[in-house]
C-alpha cells in the first residue's frame, strides 16, 4: 500500500518523505512494564522549501509550535491517520543534498511535543509550560 503524507505547520504544508515517532517504558525483570510511558520524539524528513520557518524554529530555544501530519491513501486521498503535536520544541535540524541523488532538497526535524495526539489518542508530557 503507498501512502503520501503533508506536515502541517503555521499554515505551511509541506511533502513528508520520511516519519518515525518513538515512545518508549521501562520493564522489569520478567518485562512488565516498571514506569510510565514516555517519549513523542517526532523525526520527519520533508521536501525543503524557500520557508526558513523551520531553521527559525529550531535557533529558538523558547518557541513552541503546534502542528500535524496527515497520511492519505493514495488511491482515494482518504485520510488514514492524523498525528497531531501540541507545544513542540525542534529539537534538530539537518539539511541535506546530494547533486548525485534524485532526491529532492531536505531537512530533517526532531520534535519534542508536550503533547501529541494519534487519531483522537492523546499523550501527555507531564511539562511544567515556561510563560
Amino acid at each position: 500500500m503507498s501512502f503520501l503524507s503533508k506536515f502541517a505547520l503555521d499554515g505551511q504544508e509541506m511533502n513528508v518523505l520520511d516519519y518515525e515517532i518513538m515512545f518508549d517504558q521501562d520493564s522489569d525483570i520478567s518485562d512488565k512494564p516498571s514506569s510510565d510511558p514516555r517519549g513523542g520524539k517526532i523525526r520527519l524528513v520533508v521536501e525543503l522549501t524557500r520557508s526558513t520557518m523551520l531553521y527559525e524554529w529550531m535557533i529558538s530555544s523558547s518557541q513552541t509550535k503546534n502542528g500535524r501530519i496527515i497520511f492519505y491513501k493514495r488511491d482515494a486521498l482518504s485520510k488514514l491517520r492524523e498525528v497531531e503535536f501540541r507545544h513542540g520544541y525542534c529539537l534538530n535540524y539537518r539539511e541535506r543534498f546530494s547533486a548525485d541523488s534524485d532526491k529532492p532538497l531536505r531537512v530533517q526535524i526532531l520534535i519534542s511535543a508536550r503533547e501529541i495526539v494519534i487519531n483522537s489518542i492523546p499523550f501527555t508530557k507531564n511539562w511544567a509550560l515556561r510563560t
